[in-house]
C-alpha cells in the first residue's frame, strides 16, 4: 500500500508541474494545419452594421500543436486551446472570441467581436 501511495504522490506532483502532458495526450490527433474554408459575415454587434464589417471568403490558416491553437486574425493573431473532445476556444488580439468544434477534421463555429462571423477550416 505504501508503494501505491508513493506512485500516486509522484503522479500528482507530475500533474501539478507538467499539466501539458495530460492535455497533449488527448489532443494530439487534432494537431495539424487547418486551412480556411469559409467565412460568413453575420454583421456587427449593433443591428444593421453588416456593411461596416469586412467580408472575406475564408479565414487565415490555423495551426494546432499539443492542444494550443495559433493563427492570424485581421492585423493581429488568434490564440487559444482545443479540448480533447474537439471543443475550440480562441481569443483574438482585439478581444473577439471564436468558439467552435472540430468534427471530421473540420473546425466550425462563430467568431464574436465588433463584427461577427461563422467560420470554418479544414485540416490540410
Amino acid at each position: 500500500m505504501l508503494k501505491f501511495r508513493r506512485w500516486l504522490g509522484v503522479g500528482a506532483v507530475l500533474l501539478a508541474v507538467c499539466p501539458g502532458l495530460v492535455r497533449a495526450q488527448g489532443t494530439s490527433a487534432l494537431d495539424g494545419t487547418y486551412v480556411g474554408a469559409s467565412a460568413t459575415n453575420m454583421g456587427g454587434m449593433q443591428t444593421g452594421t453588416v456593411s461596416r464589417c469586412p467580408t472575406f471568403p475564408a479565414p487565415s490558416p490555423l495551426t494546432i500543436a499539443n492542444g494550443l491553437v495559433h493563427g492570424k486574425w485581421g492585423g493581429g493573431s488568434f490564440e487559444g486551446q482545443v479540448a480533447p473532445d474537439g471543443a475550440v476556444r480562441v481569443k483574438a488580439d482585439n478581444g473577439g472570441i471564436f468558439t467552435g468544434r472540430i468534427t471530421n477534421q473540420t473546425i466550425t463555429g462563430r467568431y464574436q467581436g465588433a463584427c461577427n462571423y461563422d467560420l470554418s477550416w479544414r485540416k490540410k
